[in-house]
């Protein structure tokens, strides 16, 4: 259908140069240079199927009015052999295409013969697309944005392979940092409550385990929970399953080992539970990435040493960022900030166009500039420093 579409715009341009050349040639319009002017598709269908300002955009070069120059383009045009049956003027200048009916038997041929792969463009052929998406938190089950978003996420992977893109689907595995620590901790005070006395009380009654996990769910009295800790009822079933099969040998383990341990256990059946999930409605990933092997392998450090050699180091920026404190400052800095994710993109080789986004820094930090000096803004010498580095990076890269 793509094909078909350009194929017609195409023969669409080829006609009115066409009528353009007879035209000079035989004395109507000086022999000047044609401006360039556009083929599209009219927003109203009474406006044909393909519409061009050919007429318009040539009124100064051949010193005419865009409709007489309109009308000397349609004596000239001849349709014989295209996929067009007529072509009409309208408002001040514009030449309208209507398809012939050849050309819808064609689209429907296409639909028949191409099966499956219609509507397959060439769009994206050549160009590399990373669609990371759900990379819900390992440290639960998933909930119901999650499975939005691996709906969008898929839909969106496929409607880019059928762009041509050579399309990678991951899932980031966020199993390094924070979020890891207070899952360990939040496993280790489940599990030390199931050995202590009145733990080994509810174990000895043998109650299955939904039973078990909301007895010391809803028992807060005797089985309290610091609120920096995650609460669910999955972090109970994982440590009471931990402790069936390994019993309390890791309670006199150091805190440390006991936490890490008990990841070691719960975090795979974290992940084994993603893939069954997301397998339910027929998402599958090219890339299971997981955030831990950038820290084993030395490469988050790898980075640091980079940010440190050009003066940008993360302790330097997360410093500016705080020196802000208004809180719409911080807001807006922070979302335009997201846009150094392009440059990151540039650098990995998934885009090789980054002027547009050097373009847009330019325009940002000059906007911040005079913000600043009008009093909109209040960011300090050291925010401006910081802000003109990135700049000047992102043109570096450029040259």
């Amino acid at each position: 259908m793509n094909d078909l579409i350009n194929e017609a715009f195409s023969q669409a341009r080829e006609l009115v140069m066409n009528a353009m050349g007879q035209l000079v040639a035989d004395g109507t319009f000086p022999a000047e240079a044609v401006p360039s002017f556009n083929i599209e598709i009219p927003a109203d269908p009474k406006n044909g199927d393909i519409s061009t300002n050919a007429a318009m955009v040539c009124a100064k070069p051949f010193r005419s009015a865009p409709r007489k120059i309109a009308e000397a383009l349609l004596n000239k045009l001849d349709v014989t052999g295209s996929c067009f049956s007529k072509v009409e003027i309208a408002g001040p200048g514009f030449i309208n295409f209507f398809y012939d009916k050849s050309w819808y038997a064609s689209v429907v041929k296409a639909v028949l013969d191409d099966g499956k792969d219609y509507g397959k463009t060439e769009f994206g052929k050549g160009k590399r697309a990373l669609v990371e998406f759900v990379s819900a938190n390992p440290t639960g089950p998933m909930h119901i944005g999650n499975a939005r978003g691996g709906a969008i996420g898929d839909c969106l992977a496929a409607v880019m392979e059928y762009a041509g893109y050579e399309v990678e689907r991951e899932f980031y595995i966020n199993d390094a940092g924070n979020q890891i620590e207070k899952f360990g901790k939040s496993l280790r005070l489940r599990y030390m409550q199931i050995c202590s006395d009145k733990g080994q009380e509810l174990v000895s009654k043998n109650m299955d385990m939904d039973e078990f996990t909301k007895t010391i769910y809803e028992n807060t009295a005797d089985f309290p929970m610091p609120d920096d800790v995650y609460l669910g009822m999955d972090i109970i079933a994982h440590a009471k399953s931990f402790f069936d099969e390994y019993g309390m040998i890791a309670s006199a383990q150091p805190e440390d080992e006991c936490k890490q341990a008990l990841v070691d256990y719960a975090l795979p059946k974290n992940i084994d539970g993603l893939h069954k999930d997301l397998a339910k409605y027929r998402i599958s990933y090219d890339t299971w990435f997981r955030e831990s092997t950038l820290h084993n392998d030395g490469s988050v450090q790898e980075v640091i040493e980079k940010l440190k050699a050009g003066g940008m180091t993360v302790k330097r920026l997360w410093e500016c960022y705080n020196i802000t404190q208004h809180d719409k400052v911080k807001q807006g800095t922070m979302a335009q900030l997201t846009d150094l994710i392009s440059l990151i993109r540039f650098e990995m080789g998934y885009s090789d166009e980054l002027s547009p986004f050097a373009d847009r820094v330019n325009y940002n930090f000059m906007q911040w500039t005079l913000r600043r000096n009008a009093g909109a803004v209040h960011f300090t010498d050291e925010q401006m420093e910081w802000l003109r580095l990135i700049k000047d990076h992102i043109a570096a890269s450029l040259s």
